[in-house]
């Protein structure tokens, strides 16, 4: 029993702050998008929010709007009501397509990135992309949520291991002593930071380590025609690499989508991946969306987008150092020496004008907090300059 979770654990612990959060009106905000960028609460509060995950801005992109309502009007339907192995819209077919050719990979969605980690994972772990040798797990420390909470399951197929974070020397030392292992890492970590891409592709050509990525927050954000983090340094994905991604943050549509190499796995996809089979795919907007996405991320558009986006990362960096400055990565996290003065922070700076999310566990390691930040292309520099010097006013 709780061998790899502890859901009751997690509420004791988190859920005080998660309250604290409430009762401070830092969760459950209702608000409108403003014609300036701004939001504005019910109560006239307009702010600007510092953590959006549409880092491109393209969630706003009247391109990508236009083609989802047009999407929805053309098929006249919002869902298609039915596991998509038995019967789908062709729009799903052209969405799939148009992320193949951008990825340069095969391509199925699922409902959202967390469906497409449920539907890959306990087949990684029963061994049909190995040969079918099941491979012993390795989940880094610190993988997001999404693939950690999966871990039971894959545990009913294989041996399950949890590694410390980035931690080579475990990885190499778990290789030396099984013939089959797959690693379970993000490319870019949602609390900061990157995985050790090329140090594990090293260790993938030498033990033949089989290595899954959620790349859900440098997708569009990072690398060629958007491509992310982990396919940037890769160049193009192999064989033993599988990559899941949202496509709800900076791609600015809907849903998720899987990557892997070979298409004669599609059919076992299909039928045996959990939500996959199900009746929930993306609706028809979200389609419309991806593909109007898609060709957006072809254009010079894109790298003008991401030039903006980079430019805005090094002037946060100059104004306020962390931890990860200079990564080229949009995502900032200031460290605060408690859960409750985060929360007392995130409120002051949400006062002031500006949302940002207080962390704690289990969103975090235990005993650690602080205040997450997303930089996004669509920023002003001004803004990013009246939101640095207000945390430098408040923060201790």
């Amino acid at each position: 029993m709780h061998t790899y979770s502890n859901i009751t654990k997690a509420m004791n612990i988190g859920n005080p702050f998660w309250e604290e959060s409430y009762q401070s009106g830092l969760l459950d905000i209702s608000a409108d998008i403003a014609d300036d960028g701004q939001w504005i609460n019910t109560n006239n509060h307009p702010f600007i929010n510092m953590c959006s995950f549409s880092y491109l801005g393209l969630d706003v992109h009247p391109d990508i709007v236009t083609s989802a309502a047009n999407s929805v009007l053309k098929a006249g339907a919002l869902n298609s009501a039915i596991a998509r192995l038995r019967i789908h819209l062709s729009l799903l077919r052209d969405a799939e397509h148009a992320l193949s050719n951008l990825f340069s990979a095969e391509a199925i969605t699922a409902a959202s990135c967390s469906a497409a980690s449920a539907a890959i994972l306990p087949l990684v772990a029963s061994g049909v992309f190995t040969n079918n040798a099941p491979p012993v797990m390795i989940f880094d420390k610190m993988v997001h949520l999404s693939l950690s909470l999966i871990k039971p399951i894959c545990a009913d197929e294989t041996t399950v291991l949890t590694s410390p974070h980035n931690d080579l020397n475990f990885i190499e030392d778990v290789c030396k002593q099984n013939k089959t292992v797959a690693y379970v890492a993000d490319g870019v970590y949602s609390t900061g930071g990157c995985a050790p891409v090329k140090e594990l592709l090293e260790l993938q050509n030498k033990y033949g380590l089989f290595l899954i990525f959620d790349e859900a927050h440098s997708i569009s954000a990072y690398g060629k025609k958007g491509r992310g983090y982990v396919l940037d340094i890769m160049g193009e994905i192999n064989d033993r690499t599988i990559i899941v991604a949202s496509l709800n943050k900076g791609f600015g549509a809907s849903g998720g989508v899987i990557l892997f190499k070979e298409n004669k796995y599609m059919p076992i996809l299909n039928r045996f991946g959990g939500p996959l089979a199900w009746s929930q795919q993306i609706n028809t907007a979200g389609l419309g969306a991806i593909i109007a996405s898609s060709k957006i991320h072809q254009t010079d558009e894109l790298t003008i987008l991401q030039n903006k986006l980079q430019e805005n990362i090094n002037y946060f960096d100059s104004l306020l150092p962390t931890e990860n400055m200079g990564d080229g990565i949009a995502l900032r996290l200031i460290p605060i020496k408690d859960e409750s003065k985060a929360v007392e922070y995130s409120k002051k700076i949400y006062d002031g004008g500006f949302y940002t999310s207080p962390l704690f566990f289990p969103v975090i390691s235990r005993g650690k907090a602080g205040l997450r930040i997303m930089i996004r292309a669509d920023i002003q520099r001004a803004d990013i300059k009246r939101f640095c010097d207000l945390i430098t006013q408040i923060v201790e």
